[in-house]
């Protein structure tokens, strides 16, 4: 009784933070200084993944600068705020900032960690760096996993842990379908 009782708990935890996360994405990429902002940083730059690289950087160094305070510390417990963990808000600034530059962007996220998804083409592959590693998604669509955060991930590169997560899950919701 115990542990379906906590793996309902673990559920409605899960769409708590996937719904918080949701909704300060889409706010935030509705927001007019945001948009202005994006704007603003990416102006210039010619190469779709120079704009995507500029918002990565921004991000990072706002969230590596103690920009964004901890979400743990951000709200009170009892609100649904206290279902984020550390790096979520800095996930869902950086899919809002790519959203207000038109990219299709995605904030996902794992037990281990919040991360963004872009949608690139065939040709985007070919000009991404060495390291970053293209997630398949059923029907051939890629995208490339982006984890801004206080600590340097090289973009479009996910911490093992995190890759092992998604496909884990993957694998769970193609035996339960």
């Amino acid at each position: 009784m115990l542990v379906g009782a906590d793996l309902a708990t673990q559920q409605r935890a899960h769409g708590v933070r996937r719904r918080a996360l949701h909704s300060i994405s889409l706010a935030l990429a509705r927001h007019p200084g945001l948009v202005a902002h994006t704007w603003t940083l990416i102006e210039g730059r010619a190469d779709r993944l120079a704009r995507i690289a500029a918002i990565f950087d921004f991000v990072h160094r706002a969230a590596a600068g103690d920009a964004l305070p901890p979400a743990a510390t951000a709200q009170p417990a009892t609100t649904p705020m206290s279902a984020l963990r550390d790096g979520d808000v800095t996930a869902a600034l950086m899919a809002a900032m790519l959203r207000a530059a038109g990219e299709r962007a995605t904030v996902a996220f794992t037990r281990e960690m919040a991360f963004v998804r872009v949608a690139v083409g065939g040709a985007d592959v070919a000009q991404l760096p060495p390291w970053a590693r293209p997630l398949r998604f059923p029907g051939g669509r890629l995208e490339v996993g982006l984890a801004p955060g206080r600590q340097w991930t090289p973009p479009g590169y996910l911490p093992a842990p995190a890759r092992e997560g998604l496909h884990s899950r993957r694998r769970s919701l193609a035996r339960a379908s």
